[in-house]
């Protein structure tokens, strides 16, 4: 079964900030330069530009600063062979998107937010920033038109697809959980497993799987 994937360009990187990173921290976050080196070199940021697809070899880190409750994104500058690199600024969030002209994806937002928050925090972090759709949600708490696609490897047939409707498991859960995550949930994990068997679906054949709502599409969560 494969699992979810991390960007080839979410390594650990070894980074020094310029003497303009450091102002411009000072004008735009609450944290000081060294925490944001230290979120940064640890692996709290998440790879939204590939480093090496420019001359100048910059890439952008997204990262989520708690204090300031919002996103901000390095630029930095990366060796391609030692991974040492230089923080050349911060842009916030605003900056970046106008920049490329588009949103932050929910993906990298909940993927950054994810990194630094504990797992109370991240839910009540994801409750406040998605929402449910309230015509997607019924009474009971669960999404409508929920569907759970899996895609396997039948010998004869090659790839094949098989479709379960109607998880048991709450809209806040589908929202703040990856699905390779809600495999630990006791009473989900019956239910995919007795559907399985009844479509005699192997489980070692298993390529993909994703959850699908037919009015709010949330196939990020997919592994």
């Amino acid at each position: 079964m494969r699992t979810g994937r991390r960007h080839p360009y979410d390594f650990t990187l070894s980074v020094e900030a310029s003497a303009h990173a450091i102002c411009r921290i000072g004008d735009r976050l609450t944290m000081d330069s060294e925490d944001v080196l230290d979120l940064i070199n640890n692996g709290r940021s998440i790879c939204i530009s590939n480093p090496f697809s420019n001359s100048q070899n910059r890439g952008r880190y997204l990262f989520y600063s708690g204090l300031e409750n919002d996103f901000f994104v390095a630029v930095i500058a990366v060796s391609d062979i030692s991974k040492k690199a230089i923080l050349i600024t911060i842009l916030t969030r605003e900056q970046h998107e106008q920049d490329i002209g588009k949103n932050l994806d929910r993906m990298s937002q909940k993927r950054a937010a994810k990194s630094v928050l504990t797992q109370k925090e991240y839910a009540e972090w994801v409750a406040r920033s998605f929402p449910p759709v309230e015509s997607s949600v019924n009474q009971s708490g669960k999404f409508k038109n929920i569907r759970l696609n899996i895609e396997y490897w039948d010998e004869n047939a090659g790839r094949k697809l098989v479709i379960f409707s109607s998880p048991p498991i709450s809209a806040d859960a589908l929202r703040s959980v990856p699905v390779r995550e809600l495999l630990d949930n006791d009473v989900f994990a019956f239910w995919l497993l007795e559907r399985l068997n009844r479509k005699a679906v192997p489980l070692d054949r298993i390529i993909t799987f994703h959850l699908v709502c037919g009015i709010d599409n949330i196939t990020e969560l997919a592994i």
